[in-house]
């Protein structure tokens, strides 16, 4: 198998960057390991890097690893997309880091040596359009959100722990929301359709650590929908914290401004371009047509991560 290790140089404003080079040289050649290291230049580089590496290895095995944030993951999940040869880990060397959340453990997904002695396993993805996400795609206020932290990360004081309460304080003032002109699950159609936000997940966290969809599985076959109607400030204050642990959903009174679906297939159209944000990154878009695509994609599991295959189907019932 050869090893490609993706390096975004701007994720986590390069603090690790370094490091992880000098680990990734040290460990591939004690274990006589065959490796790359590629850096990417810009948004689209990992894509357009790993599709072209794809094409010229058919057959060969291939692990790509996408060492950055949310975002790098996207790029490369994308870009390995249609090669059955090939299969990707995550190094999370960004400031969210939040789909390697969904399996604990982070000291093993930044320990390159636990990262080559992984096993694959197959995962879902979620098809958006002619794309694919692999974590959680949102609009509407936590949309938001990310397009203020995206400005607070480039400034050097702010520290990149504080950059999304720095974003919800900023967005609370606004408390901008969403018009839904179409909104159906499994095509039905939801009568909801004025919402604060709106989150369709594969895995459970999205935002730095805010765990909106606590029942998501990545390889249960099913998409998790969590959506919100519009609050007023001093609702949301009261409900932040719960939505952010994850805890939400055994709350009965938050639970009649919160929504929580499970199905296969969102269909959502806007009257006009909106901001969506796909795993970490936005784009404007018009209408989304999602639907899971189950085992759709091999993702490396460390060595030392607990992790046991497929999720139990008890929960599949809950809407």
């Amino acid at each position: 198998m050869k090893h490609i290790f993706i390096i975004n140089p701007a994720a986590g404003k390069g603090i690790l960057q370094e490091k992880l080079e000098n680990d990734i040289s040290k460990i591939t050649k004690a274990n006589s390991i065959d490796y790359e290291i590629i850096k990417t230049g810009s948004i689209g580089d990992a894509e357009n890097i790993v599709r072209s590496v794809c094409s010229k290895n058919n057959g060969v095995p291939l692990r790509f690893y996408a060492c950055g944030g949310d975002g790098t993951i996207n790029e490369v999940i994308n870009g390995i997309s249609g090669f059955d040869n090939a299969e990707f880990a995550v190094i999370p060397i960004g400031t969210g880091n939040d789909f390697v959340k969904n399996f604990g453990a982070l000291s093993c997904f930044l320990d390159v040596e636990a990262q080559i002695k992984g096993e694959s396993v197959y995962i879902d993805s979620v098809k958006l359009n002619d794309r694919y996400a692999v974590n959680v795609v949102n609009m509407g206020f936590d949309c938001a959100v990310v397009e203020s932290v995206t400005k607070i990360k480039r400034s050097r004081w702010i520290p990149s722990s504080f950059a999304y309460i720095a974003g919800v304080i900023i967005e609370l003032m606004k408390m901008p929301g969403v018009k839904l002109k179409k909104f159906a699950l499994d095509g039905k159609s939801i009568e909801k359709t004025d919402v604060l936000l709106c989150a369709i997940a594969n895995g459970g966290f999205y935002g730095g650590g805010f765990n909106a969809a606590p029942r998501a599985k990545v390889d249960d076959g099913i998409i998790d929908v969590c959506y919100a109607e519009r609050l007023s400030r001093l609702q949301f204050i009261s409900m932040v914290g719960s939505y952010k642990k994850g805890t939400y959903v055994d709350n009965k009174r938050i639970m009649k401004k919160v929504f929580y679906h499970k199905c296969k297939s969102v269909d959502i159209d806007f009257d006009y371009e909106l901001s969506v944000c796909i795993d970490g990154e936005i784009s404007k878009m018009k209408s989304l047509h999602m639907e899971v695509v189950p085992e759709a994609i091999k993702f490396n599991i460390p060595q030392g991560v607990s992790y046991n295959g497929k999720s139990s189907k008890a929960e599949e019932a809950f809407v």
